[in-house]
């Protein structure tokens, strides 16, 4: 249907540990694209990202190749991450509107969540509006294009401003790990 996600895609000790690195990063504002959004960032490119987010890199790689090949969705055998960007929304505004993901990104698109919560609202292909609720530990994962057929994938989505925690009221800021294949910087071999 264009996108999945799990509630307990990570450990809760181990969004904990990726909150704590994520919140030590210096922050830029978010590029101002025609979408509205609010949210600070931190890119890495081409590998050069820690060995905090490495492993998350590697074992997210394995699991989608392998998805890929039993499920054979065209182009996710040979899925492999070269842009991360890691996302700070403090709200109160939204944090993205409506939009669709960079056509440069293929394949498909990993987002964890590793501290606070926001709803997502995701356009299915007949329509229809679903809600997720995003916290610590959850992963989404949207289809890209895929190049070799010519088929975009893609869904429109939107994320909420970060939402009050249920036992204390309190918001905290959310923070995500995008994992994704952007063919605008894949190099030639």
């Amino acid at each position: 249907n264009g996108y999945s996600w799990s509630r307990l895609a990570l450990y809760p000790e181990t969004a904990g540990y990726l909150a704590d690195f994520c919140n030590q990063l210096d922050w830029t504002p978010n590029d101002k694209l025609i979408v509205e959004q609010n949210f600070y960032q931190k890119k890495f490119s081409l590998g050069d990202w820690p060995e905090e987010i490495d492993w998350l890199v590697k074992m997210t790689e394995m699991a989608v190749r392998k998805v890929g090949i039993s499920l054979r969705v065209c182009g996710l055998e040979s899925w492999k991450v070269n842009d991360v960007a890691i996302q700070r929304y403090d709200g109160p505004a939204i944090g993205i509107d409506w939009h669709r993901d960079f056509a440069s990104d293929i394949g498909l698109i990993a987002i964890y969540t590793v501290q606070g919560q926001a709803q997502l609202d995701v356009e299915t292909h007949s329509g229809e509006i679903e809600r997720r609720l995003f916290g610590p530990g959850t992963v989404g994962m949207f289809l890209g294009p895929d190049h070799i057929n010519g088929v975009d994938r893609r869904l429109r989505h939107r994320v909420g401003p970060p939402l009050a925690r249920p036992e204390d009221g309190v918001i905290v800021p959310r923070i995500s790990i995008a994992l994704r294949m952007n063919i605008g910087l894949c190099q030639p071999k």
